[in-house]
């Protein structure tokens, strides 16, 4: 049977274990959430390429 000390060890690991895939977890999700914002950014600047493209396109003919 276990003892009460050795149960309470082992949730305090189980808690620091936790805390510490919290943390790279959240650092992992800010990293994704900066690399989406880029992106979209991205995107939204080709887009706005396209449009005057298409515009000077149009213009030719």
């Amino acid at each position: 049977m276990r003892s009460s000390y050795e149960t309470l060890n082992n949730v305090d690991t189980e808690l620091k274990e936790n805390k510490e895939k919290i943390k790279i977890l959240t650092e992992n999700n800010e990293a994704l959430s900066l690399k989406v914002n880029t992106l979209s950014k991205s995107v939204e600047n080709k887009n706005k390429e396209i449009k005057e493209l298409k515009k000077e396109n149009l213009n030719y003919f």
